[in-house]
């Protein structure tokens, strides 16, 4: 079973979407359950990477998959996934997104 590995950017982006999601809740549980869904999905991504949408255009090797509103791009490794960055799938994602 390989790991899922969240990089400085991508907790950053989990921080921002927690607090976001809390206040506008009013609902630390909410926001919890947000969390846990997308670490939840990344796991199954751990063992089948080639699942996840292929994104050439934003860096090499850069995949995702959704999780509610928000987009997850990641890295397969050779010890499983890297998570790069968290989106909201609203926004302009080669505008927002950082590599």
């Amino acid at each position: 079973m390989g790991l899922v590995t969240y990089l400085p950017d991508a907790i950053e982006d989990l921080h921002r979407i927690w607090d976001y999601v809390a206040d506008k809740s009013q609902s630390v549980e909410v926001a919890d359950r947000l969390i846990d869904s997308i670490d939840d999905v990344a796991s199954i991504y751990v063992g089948q990477p080639h699942l996840g949408i292929p994104r050439p255009e934003l860096a090499k090797g850069v995949r995702c998959f959704p999780v509610g509103s928000y987009v997850v791009f990641f890295l397969a490794t050779t010890h499983g996934i890297e998570v790069i960055q968290v989106i909201h799938g609203s926004r302009d994602i080669p505008t927002h997104f950082r590599r």
